[in-house]
């Protein structure tokens, strides 16, 4: 199978470890960050795909990125990505997903900064979940979710550390099941 991996932080890691250990899985690109976020420190993934052999590894430093450059693939995965993902590009897949740390079941904490804004709102229950890329940002059919519970209010990084855990088992479970959850299995 073909993927292609938009991906940040340590849900980004996360996703590329788990793809990296299945037989048959081929990353034919990558994309990820120049820089990582100032109050989160996240893995360089751009070099760490490279120093692993990943040859299709591209940083977007600023602007949008060249959808139209960018191949299609079977599984379109966005984990942790920043910028909107036309339905122009991820109609090009069989199957196109996105990691998104909410809250709930994706209807709160849409869009930017889920995780900060849970901070900030004092939560210590965050949930990963994986749904179907749509037109409008997290809208799109839930997948799949993982959960971790804090004994206290956690800080971003320790969220993060723990999303990337949860990233690891979903991506795990999304390729074990992407003929069944593509819009045309085989």
């Amino acid at each position: 199978m073909n993927i292609v991996l938009l991906a940040h932080s340590h849900v980004g890691n996360g996703v590329f470890r788990a793809i990296s250990r299945v037989p048959g899985a081929k990353l034919v690109l990558a994309v990820g960050y120049g820089k990582t976020e100032t109050l989160v420190p996240a893995p360089n993934l751009v070099r760490d795909w490279r120093e692993r052999g990943i040859n299709t590894a591209v940083i977007i430093q600023k602007g949008k990125p060249p959808w139209d450059e960018y191949p299609a693939g079977d599984i379109l995965i966005s984990a942790n990505w920043r910028h909107k993902i036309p339905e122009s590009y991820f109609s090009r897949f069989p199957l196109a997903v996105n990691f998104h740390g909410c809250n709930t079941l994706l209807h709160s904490y849409r869009g930017r900064r889920p995780i900060q804004r849970q901070i900030e709102d004092r939560k210590k229950t965050y949930f990963l979940t994986c749904h179907r890329l749509a037109e409008q940002y997290d809208a799109g059919e839930i997948l799949a979710q993982s959960c971790h519970r804090f004994a206290f209010v956690p800080s971003e990084l320790m969220v993060y550390g723990r999303m990337g855990e949860m990233a690891y088992d979903l991506t795990l479970w999304i390729l074990d099941n992407w003929n069944a959850l593509g819009r045309n299995p085989t």
